[in-house]
């Protein structure tokens, strides 16, 4: 009888702990769900503009410096195998004038490929969702090769900007003769930059995972 009176006392001791947690909790949600329903929806709309702002911002900040720490490194290197003297405040001050152009040449190309692909996802996936049983399999297979298209549109990219750069950076050429130049000698080594830069790959992941590994297994 002890041992019953003991579980029903333990009983009425959680329920009433559970009951004050539930209050609680519930007073919360309600003065947090009146202090949203007193903000007017015009507020929120400004808040999330100066977001969106704000997020612009930093990215623009984070391409120009991106891109000007690029052309400094290699007007540092260019001047270092001429044998001239090297300092980060000469090719600094040099990469400037480079800037604008490395901006185009790095930005603009996948913002075009980007929308582009999201314009034929966009109707691949509206025809899709509106073409009959027949037709569907159709549509999906459209879908497998825009997404194969797209990954080597934007392999052929990268491969390219490896030497775009370099001519607007070292011989100051324009960003469409650039990339012109640049795409005839991907075309020209596609293999042996392919490997190498798969080996790149793999040697950068070897080298980061590893000391990591034996932090964590210390």
């Amino acid at each position: 009888a002890d041992g019953l009176r003991g579980v029903a006392v333990g009983h009425d001791e959680r329920f009433g702990r559970d009951s004050v947690l539930g209050s609680s909790t519930s007073v919360v949600f309600a003065n947090l769900s009146y202090l949203f329903s007193t903000v007017p929806l015009w507020a929120y709309v400004v808040l999330g503009l100066e977001a969106v702002i704000l997020l612009l911002i930093v990215i623009g900040i984070a391409i120009v410096f991106q891109n000007w720490a690029t052309a400094s490194l290699l007007l540092g290197i260019s001047d270092a195998i001429h044998n001239r003297a090297v300092s980060i405040r000469a090719t600094s001050e040099r990469a400037f004038t480079s800037l604008i152009s490395l901006i185009k040449i790095t930005v603009v190309p996948f913002f075009l490929l980007a929308a582009f692909a999201a314009l034929v996802f966009v109707l691949l996936f509206l025809g899709l969702t509106i073409a009959e049983p027949a037709v569907s399999g159709l549509f999906r297979l459209l879908l497998v090769i825009a997404g194969i298209a797209t990954a080597i549109a934007v392999l052929l990219l990268m491969m390219t900007l490896v030497w775009a750069v370099r001519f607007v950076v070292i011989d100051h050429m324009s960003p469409k003769l650039a990339l012109s130049q640049g795409f005839t000698l991907v075309k020209a080594h596609f293999w042996r930059m392919l490997g190498l830069g798969i080996v790149n790959i793999l040697t950068s992941m070897l080298v980061f995972v590893v000391p990591v590994a034996i932090l964590i297994g210390i």
